[in-house]
C-alpha cells in the first residue's frame, strides 16, 4: 500500500519483543524491513538488515523460506541500485522456486527480476520475465505476492500493457491494486469511484469529489440513466426523449449539448490535469462512462459470486463474497431520482439480488451461531423489498429461533403492510398461514436460492 513508515514501525515493534522472536520469524521481519529501508533509500541499513536476515535463515532453514529470503534479498539489492547482484540472486531464487510444487514464488521472482531489468534499462529481458510472471499469476489466480510495492506494480503493469503482455489481466490488476486505468500506450489515469447505493458520491483515491448536492437535478438524472444502462452506455436519442419529449429534434439536441457541456465542466472543476474527457465519452450518438468503478455493479458481482459458491456448498467463500456485498449495500440505487424504465428495472435487479442473497445466507449465518447478524440482514433486505413474502417467512423463522413473541410480532407487521396495500382479508390470512406452515422439507429460517442465471447479466 506504500505505507512505508507504518511498515517500519511495525517491524521495529516486532524486533523489540521480549522474549525475542524465533530465528525463523525474526528473519522474516528483517527481510521485509530490508525491502522497506531500500525503498526509503537507506541503502546501508537495508543491506545490513538483509544480511542479518540471511544469517538467521541459514539457522532456521526451510526450503520455501530459504527461497523467499533469496528473492527478497535480490529485490533489496535491486532497490539499492545493485542490479548485477540483484539479478544473480533473483535467478537463484527462481531456479529454486521451479523445483517446488507451487508457482507462487516463481511468479514473485520473475516479476521482481522483470522490474530490476526495467530499472536497469534492459527491456528485452524485462519483457521475457514479465510475460512469464504475469502468465503464471493469471493462470493461478494470484493478485499479490511478497513485497510487490505500488511503484513497482505500476511500472511493471504499464510496461506490460504498452508491450501487449497479458493486457486484460494487467489492466484488471492495475484497477484492483492501484485504482488506475491503463491506456494502450501504458499511460494511466485514476479510476473514478461512483457510489450510487443509498445516495450519490464521486470519489478519486477515496477522496470525495462530488456529491448529489453539488449536481443539478438534471445532471443527477442523466448520471442515473447512464449508470442503470447496460455497459454504462445510453443513446443520445433516448436521453433527448427522456428529458424533452415535446421538443423538436433540433431544440432537444441543443439542450442535450448544453447539459453534457455543463456536466463535463462540473467534472473538470474537481479533476486534475484536464482529464475529465476520459470519463464522460460521447461518440456516434452514444454517451457513456469509462474508467469508473460502480458500487452497484460491484454489489451484483459479489452477490453472483456468493451464490455460485453457495450452490457449490463452498460456504466460507460464499460468506466472504456476501460480506463484501453487504458492505456495499447502503440503500436504494440513486434515491430521489425517478428515472425511466431502465432505472426501475435496474433497481428491481438490485433488490432481487439482495433478496436472493438473504435467502441463501441468513440461514447459514443462523446455523453457525450468528443469529443476530442473520436477523439484521433479513431486515435490511425487507427494507428494500417490504412486501416479499419469502423474506417475511425467512424473518419469521429466524426470530422464532430466539422468541415466539418476536416471530408473531413480525407477522403482525407484515399483516399491517398488506392491509395498507389493500390486500383482501382472506388473502392476508392465506399468506400468513403459508409463512407459519412451511414445507416439511424446509425448516423455518433455512432457504436455498433457486438456480437462476447471474443477476445483471
Amino acid at each position: 500500500q506504500g505505507r512505508l513508515e507504518d511498515a517500519l514501525g511495525l517491524a521495529a515493534l516486532a524486533l523489540e519483543l521480549d522474549p525475542p522472536l524465533s530465528p525463523h520469524l525474526r528473519s522474516q521481519i528483517l527481510q521485509l524491513q530490508a525491502v522497506v529501508l531500500a525503498l526509503h533509500r537507506k541503502t546501508g541499513l537495508a543491506l545490513a538488515a538483509g544480511a542479518e536476515s540471511k544469517r538467521l535463515r541459514e539457522q532456521a532453514g526451510g526450503q520455501y523460506f530459504v527461497t523467499l529470503n533469496i528473492l527478497l534479498d535480490g529485490l533489496t539489492q535491486g532497490l539499492c541500485g545493485r542490479h548485477v547482484q540483484a539479478a544473480a540472486l533473483l535467478t537463484m531464487g527462481i531456479d529454486n522456486a521451479r523445483r517446488m510444487p507451487t508457482a507462487y514464488l516463481e511468479a514473485c521472482g520473475l516479476l521482481h527480476r522483470g522490474w530490476v531489468h526495467l530499472d536497469h534499462g534492459d527491456q528485452e529481458l524485462a519483457h521475457q520475465d514479465i510475460e512469464t510472471g504475469l502468465g503464471l499469476m493469471r493462470r493461478n489466480g494470484y493478485r499479490h505476492f511478497w513485497a510487490w510495492n505500488p511503484q513497482a506494480i505500476k511500472t511493471v503493469l504499464e510496461f506490460a500493457v504498452a508491450q501487449g503482455i497479458e493486457t486484460r489481466y494487467a489492466r484488471t490488476l492495475a484497477a484492483q491494486r492501484l485504482d488506475i486505468s491503463l491506456h494502450s500506450d501504458g499511460s494511466s489515469i485514476p479510476i473514478l469511484e461512483v457510489r450510487a447505493l443509498g445516495g450519490f458520491m464521486l470519489l478519486r483515491h477515496g477522496v470525495p469529489l462530488l456529491t448529489a448536492e453539488t449536481l443539478t437535478p438534471a445532471q443527477r438524472e442523466l448520471l442515473c440513466l447512464i449508470l442503470a444502462s447496460p455497459g454504462l452506455r445510453v443513446a443520445q436519442e433516448t436521453i433527448q426523449l427522456h428529458f424533452w419529449p415535446d421538443s423538436s429534434s433540433t431544440a432537444s439536441k441543443i439542450k442535450f449539448d448544453t447539459l453534457i457541456s455543463r456536466l463535463r465542466k462540473t467534472l473538470a472543476e474537481v479533476l486534475p490535469q484536464d482529464i475529465a474527457h476520459h470519463f464522460l465519452k460521447r461518440e456516434r450518438g452514444i454517451l457513456w462512462l469509462e474508467h469508473c468503478r460502480i458500487d452497484a455493479m460491484d454489489f451484483l458481482g459479489s452477490v453472483n459470486r456468493g451464490l455460485e459458491h453457495f450452490r457449490m456448498q463452498e460456504f466460507w467463500q460464499a460468506g466472504n463474497a456476501f460480506s463484501r456485498a453487504e458492505a456495499l449495500w447502503q440503500g436504494e440505487f440513486m434515491p430521489g431520482v425517478t428515472g425511466e424504465d431502465s432505472v426501475r428495472t435496474f433497481r428491481d435487479t438490485l433488490a432481487t439480488a439482495l433478496t436472493r442473497m438473504a435467502l441463501a445466507w441468513c440461514g447459514q449465518l443462523a446455523e453457525t451461531g450468528r443469529l443476530p447478524q442473520a436477523i439484521g440482514f433479513a431486515e435490511k433486505a425487507l427494507a428494500a423489498d417490504p412486501l416479499n413474502d419469502a423474506l417475511w417467512s425467512l424473518l419469521y423463522g429466524l426470530l422464532g429461533r430466539r422468541s415466539a413473541i418476536q416471530a408473531r410480532q413480525a407477522l403482525k407487521r407484515f399483516a399491517a403492510l398488506l392491509k395498507a396495500e389493500d390486500y383482501p382479508e382472506e388473502e392476508i390470512t392465506a399468506i400468513l398461514k403459508a409463512i407459519t406452515s412451511p414445507p416439511e422439507n424446509l425448516s423455518p429460517g433455512r432457504f436455498h436460492p433457486a438456480s437462476q442465471k447471474p443477476l445483471g447479466s
